[in-house]
């Protein structure tokens, strides 16, 4: 299929079905006035579209139904309005949607529609209106691109409304013809609204050809996915890429098909977004009006701003006096993030001029580097750079890594950015940790302190991901771009060597954290061993914390800080003592009692003997596993299990402010294992997605579930019920739970997994089993199961859902039944994780 196919087919269909329109409305008969709205006066139409009518009477007709009913019966999705003339003009003043459909109606049927249309206009469109319109457009715009912030770059976007998407260019047609008013045609092959808007000096024809060219192909998109979807689809569903990519022929040779579809969107929507902020900024300088201005305008000034740059009206500025370069771009984002103000229009414009030669270009990256690691050791940047560099085009011509990796992300649920918006991100948020104005966690504090230059941190965030997309492990590529980049950068060989350990090793600290036994010696020495510094251990915490935190929105929690802090803290330790390894766990543990009576002790929870009595019964394990909210509830399920004799108890609650229902079973030695208990969630529809076990050393054994429906659903209150009945019944019989039907083994194309099985990793010689797999129901206990059928046992289960996909992590030891073999565990392992069961 020709690219420009479906547009073609689009624009066909719009004059089709406005003579169809007409023909319906003349053969019922029906004089009334009949408006084309939406894609129909646009002529954008796509397939399964609604076709957007208005219908103009002063009387009741029942030709008018009659008309209606034939356009449904032909199975046309006709989305309808009838009024009567006089009753526009208040409508429409309620409804922002209303009066932007009749900015650029179309008048389709009846004697007197391009009257009326042209009546009902000059009634409505008074200056004062217009005015008031265009600024609630441009709300509507900002309000829309914070709620969908990370559907740009979704493993399954949305055409119309994502931010850069079709309805990012609606706005901008919908203000311009609010500022320069154009009255509506009677044929809709006259001149356009576009037109128009070029014909009065509101729109530079290169504006309009910057802006309409990735519209119309993704208007195209949209038209070719209704075709394939046989509906009004406004999703790239992730089933529908693979063929979609095929008819469009977005195909290339290093990509699989639905990746290159998916760049192929995500780059068209920042042109649409970059060319759009820069039509509405301009328009906004043009009318002084600063409510027009996308992204607003920060509340002030700060800062001097060095020459030659000067700040006029919160915009800034330069003197033009010499073609740009991309130094300039760089310089001026810096400045702008650090003073807080705005790129003027004509400022950004004549920067764009950096971008127009290629060649050129290529001679101006040497200062242009130099400009970058300017950038990144300034400790005054409070606004984002980095991704206004990437949308607008500079980042890419300055980094040929980045341009590589444009627009490619990982489709695992979980990563909401592209790979190289998720640098961007990356390097925006160290820049803000830099500043002050991005804030960190309490339980990283001492190591932001403790440093006294967070530039490398920038550095690092720059590199860390530029490795990915060449079939090499993307840590030793980036690790080798980084050496390159930085001399080319001017970077000192002191700096250039712990750029490259940090992008090296920029991963470890959050695998161990969320997957290791923190309480664990030999987990901290080995960790100690590859910082081999307490410096190189904070640049290295604050960059996965800034990593983590712009994965996805929401992905970096409490937990993980809490877990990352922890890590830091103990490695820091061993590193200023070098201890020996007695001395060191004692240290350990005496630290976590510690801090756990503290918060309970703060929480006020009970009496102190109460909270020695439960500290001193604890793992180590268990307390540096849980703090906070999920420690106090730990406390208290475990004074009701004392007070009750030894008592099995059950509670499943909601978790305030999220989809999930908390499962906590407390047992006492020869109650049933986690086996059965997670055999019975799955028995129930509970699917988990955290889990947490811990064996104390008093008898009781505490088991806490983060569960949900599936697909992110929350349980029903009689689900919940339910599966608390079940419990009850689980530990009141003999411990034993067969696991569903549905479970049972399945044939079919395997689901990619990974098992990975690491030997006397901790001081007492268990294995350290971690899957990454597609999340599915039931999966949790099928694990469990087999790992009971070869003879483990779990000591510490760390489950974490990420969007799609489950990253797991089990210590196990023997349980002294039958074959122990840590080779039979991964062949039986195996057919779980990659879709088999």
């Amino acid at each position: 299929m020709a690219p420009d196919e479906p547009l073609r087919r689009s624009r066909e269909l719009a004059d089709q079905r406005r003579a169809g329109v007409r023909a319906a409305f003349l053969d019922a008969g029906c004089d009334a006035t009949v408006l084309g709205l939406g894609g129909v006066a646009r002529r954008d139409l796509c397939p399964a579209a609604d076709v957007d009518l208005l219908v103009l009477t002063d009387r009741a007709d029942e030709n008018i139904e009659h008309a209606l009913r034939t356009l449904w019966d032909g199975g046309w999705q006709v989305a309808s309005r009838v009024l009567a003339p006089r009753d526009v003009k208040r409508a429409a003043k309620d409804d922002d949607h209303l009066a932007t459909a009749l900015l650029e109606a179309v008048a389709v049927s009846g004697p007197r529609a391009g009257e009326d249309l042209a009546t009902v206009q000059r009634a409505l469109f008074s200056p004062g209106f217009r005015k008031k319109l265009a600024r609630s457009k441009v709300r509507e715009l900002l309000e829309r691109r914070e709620r969908y912030a990370n559907q740009t770059e979704h493993f399954e976007p949305y055409l119309k409304r994502l931010p850069g998407g079709l309805r990012d260019v609606h706005a901008v047609l919908w203000v311009g013809l609010c500022l320069s008013f154009w009255r509506g045609r009677q044929d809709p092959h006259e001149r356009s609204a576009w037109a128009h808007l070029v014909d009065v000096g509101r729109l530079f024809e290169r504006e309009r050809a910057r802006l309409l060219g990735p519209y119309q192909k993704l208007v195209g998109y949209r038209a070719a996915l209704h075709e394939l979807a046989g509906r009004a689809e406004e999703r790239v569903r992730f089933e529908l890429q693979a063929e979609l990519a095929q008819q469009l022929g977005v195909l290339r040779a290093d990509l699989r098909a639905p990746e290159a579809l998916l760049t192929e969107i995500v780059n068209t929507a920042r042109e649409i977004e970059s060319a759009s902020n820069d039509i509405l900024s301009r328009w906004a300088e043009a009318e002084n009006d600063k409510a027009l201005l996308v992204p607003p305008p920060h509340p002030k000034v700060t800062g001097d701003v060095p020459a030659p740059w000067f700040v006029k009206d919160g915009a800034l500025h330069r003197q033009v006096s010499t073609p740009a370069q991309l130094a300039d771009a760089i310089s001026a984002y810096r400045v702008a993030g650090e003073t807080g103000a705005r790129l003027a229009t004509r400022t950004k414009n004549w920067l764009r001029g950096a971008l127009e030669d290629p060649a050129a270009a290529e001679d101006q990256r040497p200062t242009a580097l130099r400009a970058v690691l300017r950038l990144c050791q300034s400790q005054d940047v409070r606004h984002p750079v980095f991704a206004p560099l990437l949308v607008d085009g500079f980042l890419p011509a300055v980094f040929e890594d980045i341009a590589r990796l444009s627009g490619r992300f990982r489709q695992d649920g979980a990563h909401a950015y592209a790979t190289d918006m998720h640098i961007a991100r990356v390097c925006d948020a160290a820049l803000q940790v830099a500043s002050g104005t991005f804030e960190v966690p309490p339980a990283l504090t001492p190591a932001y302190a403790r440093l006294p230059d967070t530039g490398l941190v920038v550095l690092g965030a720059l590199f860390h991901d530029l490795g990915k997309g060449t079939g090499r492990d993307h840590s030793l590529e980036g690790k080798d771009i980084a050496s390159r980049e930085l001399w080319r950068m001017g970077a000192t060989k002191g700096d250039i060597a712990t750029v490259q350990f940090l992008v090296e090793h920029h991963l470890i600290l959050s695998r161990t954290s969320q997957r290791r036994d923190l309480a664990d010696v030999n987990v901290i020495r080995g960790v100690a061993e590859v910082v081999k510094s307490i410096e190189r251990l904070d640049l290295l915490t604050l960059l996965t914390f800034v990593d983590i935190s712009q994965v996805a929105p929401g992905m970096f929690t409490e937990w993980k800080g809490h877990l990352l802090g922890a890590l830091n803290r103990a490695v820091a330790d061993y590193l200023r003592e070098s201890p020996d390894a007695a001395p060191l766990s004692a240290a350990l543990a005496e630290d976590a009692r510690q801090r756990a009576r503290e918060t309970l002790a703060e929480a006020g929870v009970g009496a102190a003997p109460a909270i020695d009595r439960f500290v001193e019964g604890a793992t180590i394990t268990g307390l540096e596993a849980r703090w906070g909210g999920a420690l106090v509830e730990d406390f208290h399920a475990h004074v009701a299990f004392m007070d009750s004799g030894g008592q099995p108890l059950v509670k499943v609650v909601a978790a305030p402010g999220t989809n999930n229902h908390i499962v906590r079973v407390v047992t006492g030695k020869t109650g049933p294992g986690l086996t059965a208990l997670a055999a019975a969630l799955a028995r129930e529809g509970a699917n988990v997605v955290f889990a947490f076990v811990d064996r104390r050393t008093d008898g009781c054994t505490l088991y806490s579930f983060r569960v949900d429906s599936g697909a992110g659903q929350p349980l029903s209150e009689a689900q919940a019920e339910r599966l608390e009945r079940t419990l009850d019944e689980v530990l009141a019989g003999d411990g034993t739970v067969s696991l569903p039907a549905f479970l049972a083994p399945k044939k079919g194309a395997p689901i990619p997994g990974r098992v990975r099985i690491t030997e006397e990793i901790d001081s007492w010689g268990a294995l350290v089993v971690d899957i990454t797999a597609r999340d599915r129901p039931g999966l949790f206990a099928v694990v469990l199961k087999t790992m009971d059928e070869c003879g483990y046992r779990v000591r510490l289960a760390k489950a974490t859902t990420l969007g799609s996909r489950v990253q797991d992590s089990f210590i196990v030891d023997k349980t002294g039944e039958g074959e122990a073999d840590p080779a039979r565990l991964a062949q039986a392992l195996g057919p779980v994780v990659n879709g088999a069961w």
